[in-house]
C-alpha cells in the first residue's frame, strides 16, 4: 500500500510538473453571480486530494496538455468563502467514439473530498495563498501555467478557504518596442570594446522583475549572468558587465509598457537574453577567398549584414574589430558591425601595415592622417604626405608632390618642407621636447 502511494504521488509530481510547460486552462468561479476565469488551480493545492480525485473520475476523461486532469472545477465564493459548485468532465468512448460531458455535484463527489465535506458542500478550506480570477481580452500571455494576464483581475488572499483580502485591476497595453526589438538594439548597440576579458564571447544573462516607467522608460531590474563563465571568476567584471547591461537599456526608449495589477512593467517577468559580441564574416562563391573576390558578410547569427555586390575581398576574413574591404578601387575599413570608418591608405596593393599602434589613412581630399588598430582616428588627415611611425615619431609634409622612381611604377614623395609628429599629432621641435604645438 505505500509503495502504491509513493508511485501516486511521484506520478502527481511528474503530471504537475508536465501540466505548468504550457498554457493552461482555466477554471470557472462565480463573484457576486459574475462568471471569471479562475487563474489558478485549487484541487491542486492538496495532493492528497489530487491523487483521489484522479482515481475518482473516469478513466475515459479527455485529456490535453492544457487539461491534464481532464476535468473543469466550477466555484463560487460565498459569505468570503471558497466552495467548489460542480466539477465538468469531458468523456470519450473509445468504440463508439461518442463525445459526452458529465457534470458531478457536491454530493456525488463525497467520498473523493471526505474531510471537506459538510452540510452538502465542499468548502476548499485546505486553499491557502494568492489565487487570480479574470476577465476580458488577454493583455500579456506566455505559454506556460497561468503566467498571462487579461484586462480585468481580480487577485485574492485566501487563508484555509476564506477570502482575506482581494483587489480588482484593469490591465492594459502601451505600444513601444517588443522583446525583440529591445534585444536586437541592446545587441547592437552594447559597447563590447569596453569588455576585453570577455574575448569575443557570448554574453547570457536574464532580467527579472523589470521596472518601468509610464512612458516606456526603463527603471530597473534583477540581472543574473550566466554566461561567459569568466565573469563567476571575477566579481568586478559582473558587477561592471551588469551595469551596462542596465544602462544601455534605458537609452531603448519607449519599451512596449504592460500596466500589470497596480505596476508598469515588461511583457515578460522572467527574460532570458543571449547578447552576440558583433562579428563578421566574410563569404564568397568559391571555395577560397582570393583578393578581388565578391563577398558577402555575415554576423554570428548567420544574418546578412553586407550582401553581395558591395565590396571585394582585401584580406579580412573575420572582423572582431576592424577589417578591410576593397571598394572602387579603394581600400575601405570596416567595424564589426559593417560600418565603413574610412579610407585607407593603399602600401603594396594592400591597406597600410600598422606601425607601433597605427597606420595610415586618406579622406576625400587625399589628405593623409592616422587611425589606430580599434578603428578610432588619432590624428586627423591633414598631411599631403605621411611616412609611418618609427620610434615614436613620423614624418610628415603638408606641400609636394609624388616623383617616380625607375620604370616599375614605384613613387617618393617630394617636399622641401619635412618635419616630424609625435603620437598626439603634436610637432617634435628636438629629440629633448617632444610636445611643442598642435599641427593646425
Amino acid at each position: 500500500m505505500r509503495a502504491r502511494f509513493y508511485l501516486s504521488s511521484l506520478l502527481l509530481l511528474l503530471n504537475i510538473g508536465f501540466l505548468y510547460a504550457t498554457g493552461y486552462s482555466s477554471d470557472i468561479i462565480y463573484i457576486n453571480g459574475e462568471k471569471w476565469y479562475l487563474m489558478a488551480k485549487p484541487l491542486n493545492r492538496d495532493s492528497t486530494l489530487y491523487v483521489n480525485l484522479d482515481k475518482y473520475l473516469p478513466e475515459n476523461r479527455s485529456r490535453s496538455t492544457a487539461n491534464w486532469e481532464g476535468y473543469t472545477a466550477y466555484w463560487s465564493i460565498r459569505n468570503d468563502y471558497l466552495y467548489l459548485d460542480t466539477i465538468g468532465v469531458d468523456l470519450y468512448d473509445k468504440e463508439t467514439k461518442e463525445k459526452s460531458s458529465l457534470f458531478l455535484t457536491p454530493k456525488q463527489l463525497k467520498k473523493a473530498f471526505a474531510p471537506y465535506y459538510k452540510k452538502k458542500t465542499i468548502c476548499a478550506t485546505w486553499m491557502n495563498g494568492e489565487m487570480r480570477a479574470g476577465q476580458g481580452d488577454l493583455v500579456r500571455y506566455v505559454h506556460m501555467g497561468f503566467d498571462r494576464n487579461v484586462e480585468k483581475e481580480i487577485v485574492m488572499q485566501v487563508e484555509h478557504g476564506k477570502i482575506i483580502g482581494q483587489q480588482q485591476y484593469r490591465n492594459f497595453k502601451k505600444p513601444g518596442k517588443d522583446i525583440k526589438e529591445i534585444q536586437k538594439k541592446l545587441e547592437t548597440n552594447f559597447p563590447f570594446d569596453r569588455f576585453q576579458a570577455l574575448d569575443g564571447q557570448r554574453v547570457i544573462f536574464s532580467l527579472k522583475n523589470i521596472k518601468l516607467s509610464p512612458d516606456g522608460t526603463f527603471i530597473d531590474s534583477d540581472i543574473t549572468l550566466f554566461r561567459p563563465a569568466i565573469v563567476d571568476r571575477d566579481s568586478v567584471l559582473k558587477d561592471s558587465l551588469a551595469s551596462a547591461i542596465k544602462q544601455e537599456l534605458k537609452k531603448i526608449h519607449p519599451w512596449e509598457v504592460l500596466y500589470i495589477n497596480g505596476k508598469y512593467t515588461s511583457d515578460y517577468n522572467n527574460w532570458t537574453i543571449p547578447m552576440y559580441p558583433p562579428l563578421l564574416v566574410a563569404h564568397s562563391h568559391t571555395k577560397e577567398l582570393s583578393t578581388g573576390d565578391s563577398i558577402c558578410y555575415l554576423n554570428a547569427q548567420k544574418d546578412t549584414v553586407i550582401p553581395f555586390g558591395v565590396y571585394t575581398y582585401c584580406g579580412s576574413d573575420k572582423i572582431t574589430q576592424i577589417g578591410f574591404v576593397q571598394k572602387q578601387g579603394k581600400i575601405i575599413c570596416l567595424n564589426n558591425r559593417g560600418q565603413e570608418l574610412f579610407e585607407v591608405f593603399q602600401y603594396d596593393n594592400g591597406p597600410d601595415y600598422p606601425s607601433e599602434g597605427l597606420f595610415r589613412i586618406v579622406d576625400k581630399d587625399g589628405k593623409i592622417g592616422f587611425a589606430d588598430t580599434t578603428g578610432h582616428v588619432v590624428i586627423t588627415p591633414q598631411f599631403a604626405f605621411a611616412y609611418p611611425f618609427a620610434d615614436g615619431k613620423a614624418k610628415v609634409t603638408k606641400e609636394g608632390k609624388p616623383q617616380p622612381i625607375g620604370k616599375d611604377g614605384y613613387s617618393t614623395w617630394k617636399s622641401k618642407n619635412w618635419y616630424y609628429i609625435n603620437k598626439e599629432g603634436n610637432i617634435i621641435l628636438n629629440k629633448e621636447n617632444a610636445i611643442s604645438r598642435k599641427c593646425n
